[in-house]
């Protein structure tokens, strides 16, 4: 099957059929604070392919940049990636990267 999503929306007010466009399952979560007297400031992001994603830590002191591995070096990630189609439901902590 396929693990993408579909999107189906009106080209125009008065059309009379949906397009249908397929893009890749893909998260993008990005962490700003929120500051009463100032400009929010951008604090980091990460970006999840939802059919191939790396598991949670179970705590937040196991949570650490090591699990998305460094696809530059050669290096792995600790354990195996995880599908969210598959498993349906994933709980735990993820690293966010000050891209910046």
């Amino acid at each position: 099957a396929e693990k993408v999503m579909v999107i189906k929306k009106k080209a125009h007010f008065f059309s009379w059929d949906k397009t249908e466009t397929r893009r890749p399952a893909v998260l993008q979560l990005q962490v700003w604070d929120n500051d009463f007297f100032s400009l929010d400031d951008y604090l980091g992001s990460v970006e999840f392919n939802l059919c191939n994603m790396p598991p949670p830590a179970k705590t937040s002191r196991k949570c650490c940049q090591e699990q998305f591995g460094d696809p530059t070096v050669g290096r792995k990630p600790k354990k195996e990636y995880v599908s969210l189609f598959e498993s349906k439901r994933l709980k735990g902590w993820w690293p966010i990267r000050d891209i910046g």
